[in-house]
């Protein structure tokens, strides 16, 4: 009898912890973003086909600050950046940062590469772990930038495992670096992939500041749609436009 009450506390005690994790943003009404633009300083990311004006690193930056503008204009929203210039950080120095804010979710930017020329497209990639897998939110981003953008959205939302690395007794780690950091620390993490640099048929994509703010623009209606958060009243709030939100 005293076994059966114990293993019904024990359950409603997991239970609990369980949907803290999941809905974590829920107890003070504000759900915390973190936005990680890869790589940075010396780790200059992928090369484009449009020259070095295109540097991955730079593009991941400008995009990360747009979409931090972008998702200020919701409600119940709170977002910080990994990094906030040009600078390289490793996997752990992100992932303890998303922790100190308290993040429920990292979104982390990049823009692919192939051998390929004629590989194109987006991708969304999400832990294989299913404690801190978040395949539908990565979902709603592409279908948005597909949707707003045109862009294809084929390779879909994927896991990627490490070869070496064990996550525990029985499963492989993620490949992703940052994707396991912020897992040991109980944080889900979305790595979306916008496009290839190494396309000509991406090129359109990422070639202006006019065209990685409307890509903001539609990663940030993604997760909106993924967590319901609804558009503030703008009418007296001040307006900032794009330049002042990226060099803010």
């Amino acid at each position: 009898m005293h076994v059966r009450i114990l293993l019904f506390f024990v359950s409603v005690i997991l239970a609990f912890f369980a949907a803290v994790g999941t809905e974590a943003y829920a107890d003070d009404g504000m759900l915390v973003v973190v936005i990680d633009p890869g790589h940075g300083g010396t780790d200059y990311g992928a090369t484009s086909v449009g020259g070095l004006n295109y540097q991955e690193k730079i593009l991941d930056f400008k995009l990360a600050e747009y979409l931090q503008y972008e998702l200020s204009r919701y409600d119940g929203v709170t977002v910080a950046l990994t990094r906030y210039a040009d600078y390289k950080m490793t996997y752990a120095e992100r992932a303890t940062y998303a922790e100190k804010v308290g993040a429920d979710v990292v979104i982390s930017l990049h823009f692919n590469s192939s051998a390929d020329r004629q590989t194109h497209g987006a991708g969304a990639c999400v832990s294989g772990m299913w404690e801190y897998t978040l395949p539908d939110l990565g979902q709603s981003i592409l279908n948005s930038l597909s949707e707003n953008l045109g862009v294809d959205i084929t390779a879909g939302v994927y896991t990627k495992s490490s070869q070496t690395q064990m996550w525990d007794d029985t499963r492989m780690a993620d490949y992703s670096g940052l994707m396991r950091e912020n897992g040991w620390r109980g944080i889900p993490t979305v790595s979306v992939e916008h496009c290839y640099l190494t396309s000509f048929d991406d090129l359109i994509y990422y070639n202006s500041d006019s065209m990685l703010q409307e890509m903001a623009e539609a990663d940030a209606q993604g997760i909106a749609s993924y967590y319901g958060l609804q558009l503030k009243d703008e009418s007296s709030s001040i307006t900032r436009t794009y330049d002042e939100a990226y060099m803010s």
